[in-house]
């Protein structure tokens, strides 16, 4: 309770004075091409190299520390289900892009990407976090975001290495032997560059359920290779090749000692759950610059293979997804503040289920067709704007169009509102038709659609040294896809994934903040109010549930706070330069549903009856100082050993001590 308060003091101290001075940033994901940050109407975040430097090792950890109104939630230690909230909407309402390409699984039941926790930092370029309804530029899923993650070019001549080498422990007393080995080269002469990464991540980690001591081992090993060639003046060649391989093992609640649905106390099988997944990624790029005219021609394709074990051990499971895509984006610039943004998006999903109710493997396959254009202007010498339209045409669900309109008024060069506002859908799942022969729909699963509108300012107070960025933001949405229903379309079927009545409504507050003291040190401060309501109708006589407008949404905390405190400790004891950062993050109570599998469990009743999970403040340190030509560098999460749950029955990260070296040569 000391630490809540403390949190909420500093906040309102800082309300009153905080805003960012004008950086000349270049932000690519608010528009598909290259626009600065001070005219964007749109609310964007945009963590930079520097950024990512002196802070964690995986980028998962740096977004869910750096950007407000997100959160990632993860079950357990490292390799496990990593969960995106932005906004108060769960992670299939967001889409991530590496390299301008669509990361998700189209096998997995939410079509969302599991590994933006596993992608090593020194690895990435930049982040854009691009908040609010933008299914009008990215297409489904874009319902409260999209994430872009830039990795590493050669931009020099000549040839650049580096080593990395971590290892680690999860407590004092029960070393994880946690160890990581990252090798990186980049190249470039004349008209050829080249970047080559290479990982290895080991750990036999902690146990994801609750109460349980034994550890669950993740192992996980990645390829990342990228070439380019400028083929003459105005055309540019691009091309990588990702691959990852992983092993987890995992606890799950779902073995009992006793019939199904009985009192008896559930246990658990340690290590008798494990998932050994590969995936692979080829993408081939032509750019070319002709002055107003700018085109961009993108061919990617994505396989993912998922081998299950479950506490079944006669049960083997396989999924297999897949995406092919062809991609056109154009670009033609009118002036230097008029300019039209165009494009054709060409995707194929296919998804392969073998499973306990399929044991027979099944293969299934949908294809979105989308143009979309989008107009950026400047109508008044301080106003700037856009206005977006698309058309995607889905196989099943038929025809839909989405737009959105943004708004930036330059009052000064210190101080910008804006305004954007748009519509979104989300094409129900390979999974949501397909799943099992109980569960077909054939189509008959409407897209979830959705509005949203978002107001802020953007404002640097030059006397203090303060930023600020203030947001609020409403989303709501209807035809929520969730739960079961009896299905009449299909014969033999039993059941089928139904669109839910009523809407969900999501409303909030975001304060970003940062203030650099005469002393040196680097003081972030992030808010964020998300009132997230689930919407099922009462008066619907279906609804027996009756978790209705007035109940927050599963997961969603309304209140959670972040922190970031940074010093630099010039020639330390004339040694090198010392970085230290102390990171918090305070994170308020959400509701949950409880397990149907489940009787009963730390105040929980089964058959999903509501519990609280309770609210949590974690410590994170990390420092890192320069030493000739290698860098040493040490990291404590979780320092005070916070005990929480992120879901129920799965908690959060144990205190993980890791300590490295990386050199560049």
């Amino acid at each position: 309770m000391i630490f809540k308060n403390l949190f909420f003091i500093i906040l309102l101290l800082f309300s009153n004075i905080v805003f960012s001075k004008e950086i000349p940033t270049i932000v690519i994901s608010a528009g598909k091409t290259i626009q600065s940050k001070s005219i964007v109407g749109s609310d964007v975040s945009v963590i930079d190299g520097q950024q990512i430097n002196e802070s964690e090792f995986f980028i998962g950890d740096i977004i869910g520390h750096s950007v407000p109104g997100m959160s990632m939630f993860q079950a357990g230690g490292y390799g496990t289900v990593t969960g995106i909230q932005m906004r108060g909407l769960p992670g299939r309402y967001s889409t991530i892009y590496i390299d301008g390409v669509k990361m998700s699984d189209p096998s997995t039941p939410d079509n969302r990407y599991y590994g933006v926790n596993q992608i090593p930092s020194n690895t990435v370029e930049r982040v854009e976090v691009l908040k609010g309804t933008n299914s009008s530029l990215y297409g489904s899923g874009a319902i409260s975001g999209a994430i872009n993650i830039y990795t590493k070019k050669a931009k020099e001549e000549g040839i650049k290495q580096s080593v990395s080498l971590i290892g680690g422990m999860d407590s004092w007393y029960e070393p994880s032997k946690e160890r990581n080995i990252n090798y990186s080269i980049l190249g470039k002469k004349n008209l050829h560059d080249f970047a080559i990464n290479l990982n290895g991540f080991f750990t036999e980690g902690q146990s994801a359920m609750t109460d349980n001591t034994e550890h669950d081992l993740y192992r996980s090993e990645s390829i990342n290779a990228k070439y380019g060639y400028q083929l003459t003046d105005n055309l540019r060649l691009e091309t990588d090749l990702n691959y990852n391989d992983s092993l987890l093992e995992y606890d799950e609640p779902t073995h009992y000692s006793g019939s199904f649905g009985s009192d008896k106390t559930s246990t658990m099988k340690p290590d008798n759950n494990s998932t050994n997944d590969y995936e692979k990624t080829y993408n081939l790029r032509f750019i070319q610059n002709l002055g107003k005219f700018k085109n961009q021609l993108l061919f990617n394709k994505y396989k993912s293979v998922r081998h299950v074990q479950n506490y079944n051990e006669s049960t083997k499971e396989k999924f297999t997804g897949g995406r092919d895509t062809l991609n056109y984006l154009g670009e033609y610039n009118f002036n230097l503040d008029s300019k039209i943004v165009y494009g054709l998006d060409n995707e194929l999903e296919r998804a392969n289920y073998k499973t306990w109710a399929t044991p027979t493997e099944e293969a299934h396959g949908i294809y979105i067709l989308s143009q979309y254009a989008d107009f950026q202007f400047r109508p008044l010498e301080k106003l700037f704007g856009t206005f977006g339209l698309r058309r995607d045409e889905h196989t099943l669900a038929g025809e839909f169009f989405t737009g959105r309109g943004t708004l930036a008024y330059k009052k000064d060069s210190n101080t910008k509102y804006r305004l954007s506002l748009g519509n979104g859908i989300k094409f129900a799942t390979l999974n949501d038709y397909f799943y099992d022969t109980n569960m077909k729909n054939s189509g008959s699963v409407r897209p979830e659609k959705s509005w949203g509108i978002d107001v802020g300012v953007d404002k640097f107070f030059k006397g203090l040294g303060l930023d600020l960025s203030l947001t609020t933001f409403l989303v709501q949405y209807d035809d929520n896809i969730a739960g079961w229903a009896g299905n009449k379309n299909e014969s033999g079927s039993t059941f089928a994934i139904k669109n839910n009545p009523g809407k969900v409504r999501n409303k909030g507050v975001e304060l970003s903040s940062n203030k650099i003291f005469d002393n040196g040190f680097n003081l972030s401060l992030n808010y964020a109010f998300t009132d997230s309501y689930d919407g099922e109708d009462c008066d619907d006589p279906a609804n027996t549930t009756k978790l209705c407008i007035d109940e927050q949404a599963v997961l969603v905390p309304k209140h959670q706070i972040s922190t970031s405190l940074k010093k630099t400790l010039e020639n330390f004891q004339n040694i090198g330069d010392l970085n230290l950062t102390l990171n918090t993050n305070w994170v308020g109570e959400r509701r949950h549903y409880g397990n149907a599998n489940s009787n009963s469990y730390h105040g929980y009743s089964g058959n999903f009856h509501d519990g609280i999970l309770g609210d949590y403040i974690v410590f994170d340190i990390f420092g890192d100082m320069k030493i000739n030509d290698k860098v040493y560098f040490i990291s404590l999460k979780n320092a005070l050993t916070a005990e929480y749950e992120n879901d129920y029955m799965y908690g959060g990260q144990e205190r993980r001590l890791n300590f490295g070296v990386k050199t560049d040569f």
